[in-house]
């Protein structure tokens, strides 16, 4: 651990020389989303055009997780458990004018239950029902303030006024999960059957018709975003053993594609997300063999470039970008990095604000 913290900050403190020797222009300055009261760990997960920002804080103390959401105005604030919830369960994955989607655990006959749950705000959150026999996860929600996830391992949508119903899926791979979707009701996706782990992505339009994207190698293939253009990026996860993974663009015009990443091999490249300029973020793991961890990156116009290589450090400390996590359209980026500070490293979230000249 300690000779990958050194790493990490040899790692930045080059990253940053680089870009002052190579006369590089500074593009992304950071702001710090700060702490939660016995939280040491903070993993965002989605940003909105206004820079509202969801995620995850660790601990090592009960509650060991609190979801949270970040507001320029307020910082970063708890999210409460919904009624019926067991304490320090729910785990929140999207974010939308009309509230939060994600998860709690509720007290099953047999144990505990993963239920899909939503909330207005941070301090009012409910389950979705009705109750599942087996689990159900919230996903992400609509502007209309629809619910996406699965229930029973079948993609499904929760209805602003509590309807649930299935989208359609192959009768070959009866199962799969609801896991994004955009502002034109599109819904990116996938299935697959109870005999494999292999992951098919797919594709739902407004109306609910679905396009099968496939697989990349045959490997298991995750969307994690969509734009408003019908873009779908994702992972794809290929082979067994060795941690081998790439990430992908799909389009009706271009079909299935590969992203490079930052040279490691085996492969390491994670997608997160995308916005609607065709920016797209995530994180991968460079070909240096002194360094094992993954750096945030973003892909434009088909290239891929380390974002430890363009940001301006902050006045106090240094920090090294680990993942890259959401973007918005004014290219505002939340991720997870390690800070340096007074002899301490610091795992905090963070937010890239494009430096505007």
């Amino acid at each position: 651990m300690v000779l990958r913290r050194i790493a990490i900050l040899i790692t930045a403190l080059l990253s940053v020389c680089l870009c002052t020797a190579g006369g590089a222009q500074v593009r992304y300055r950071i702001i710090d989303l700060g702490e939660l009261p016995t939280m040491f760990e903070f993993f965002p997960v989605r940003i909105t055009e206004s820079s509202e920002i969801i995620g995850m804080a660790n601990g090592n103390t009960s509650p060991f997780q609190v979801p949270f959401l970040w507001r320029p105005s307020t910082g970063m604030v708890p999210i409460s458990t919904p009624p019926g919830a067991v304490p320090g369960s729910p785990v929140v994955r999207g974010i939308s004018k009309k509230g939060i989607a994600g998860t709690s655990d509720t007290s099953g006959p047999t144990g505990p239950v993963f239920q899909a749950s939503v909330w207005e705000n941070p301090e009012h959150g409910r389950l979705l029902g009705p109750a599942p026999t087996f689990e159900s996860d919230g996903n992400d929600i609509s502007d209309a303030g629809d619910v996406i996830g699965q229930f029973d391992f079948l993609p499904a949508i929760w209805g602003k006024g509590g309807s649930l119903t299935f989208l359609p899926i192959s009768p070959n791979n009866p199962y799969g999960d609801a896991i994004r979707i955009n502002h034109r009701g599109e819904i990116a996706g996938y299935k697959y059957a109870e005999n494999t782990s292999i992951r098919t992505a797919m594709v739902w339009d407004r109306f609910h018709h679905p396009t099968v994207i496939g697989t990349l190698f045959g490997g298991d293939t995750v969307p994690s975003d969509i734009n408003d253009k019908g873009w779908v990026v994702g992972t794809t996860f290929i082979g067994f053993g060795l941690v081998q993974s790439a990430g992908f663009f799909w389009s009706r015009a271009t079909g299935l594609t590969k992203l490079p990443g930052l040279g490691a091999s085996p492969e390491v490249t994670y997608v997160e997300g995308i916005n609607n300029r065709g920016q797209i973020v995530g994180s991968s793991i460079s070909s240096n063999p002194a360094q094992s961890f993954t750096s945030g990156v973003i892909w434009q116009d088909g290239r891929i470039t380390d974002l430890n290589t363009l940001i301006e450090q902050p006045e106090h400390g240094l920090f090294f970008l680990s993942t890259a996590d959401g973007i918005n359209d004014r290219g505002e980026i939340c991720g997870f990095g390690n800070l340096f500070i007074d002899g301490e490293f610091l795992d905090h979230a963070f937010l890239l604000e494009p430096i505007r000249k």
